[in-house]
């Protein structure tokens, strides 16, 4: 199963296993609804879970999974990632998801190639893209308009704007 990460546990919530969840995905409450799966990673080890409720709290997503009865049982996956396969993502008319850039060949508005993106970093301020470049070395890129160009997910390939000292 080919997964991504929408989430990550941050802390139990009360005392019958909730756990708090901080989302990276837009649509978490779609993703962990009633008899939802999703795979719990902590310490490399990957244990799939059945969402029995979840519900939005102050930005985070509270959620009670199948086996976690106590504040004792969520606190041991406190900090785990929340996986859920990419088959059960519905496509979009238009547009397309974050995670779908990672492994885009990056290439300059003159067609040169910069190198491949291997990581969609969010941040406060904005979104940037982590481009791996043809010398080996990491060059971060900000995921705006006046950087991004295009994004040609067909052609495999997402067009930025270079500047002098981005790259």
């Amino acid at each position: 199963m080919d997964k991504i990460s929408i989430g990550k546990i941050v802390k139990p919530h009360g005392v019958k296993g909730e756990v708090k969840i901080l989302s990276s995905s837009d649509f978490i409450m779609e993703r962990l609804k009633k008899n939802a799966k999703a795979v719990l990673e902590k310490n490399g080890k990957q244990t799939e879970m059945k969402v029995i409720s979840s519900r939005m709290h102050k930005d985070m997503a509270l959620v009670k999974f199948e086996g976690i009865e106590s504040m004792n049982d969520a606190e041991l996956w406190r900090d785990a990632n929340v996986l859920v396969d990419k088959k059960s993502i519905p496509a979009l008319k238009e547009g397309y998801y974050f995670f779908q850039l990672k492994g885009l060949d990056a290439i300059s508005q003159n067609g040169e190639k910069i190198g491949t993106v291997i990581e969609v970093e969010e941040t406060f301020a904005n979104r940037n893209l982590r481009i791996k470049k043809e010398d080996g070395s990491n060059v971060l890129v900000p995921y705006v308009p006046a950087f991004i160009q295009e994004v040609q997910l067909e052609e495999n390939r997402i067009v930025i704007h270079v500047i002098e000292g981005l790259l």
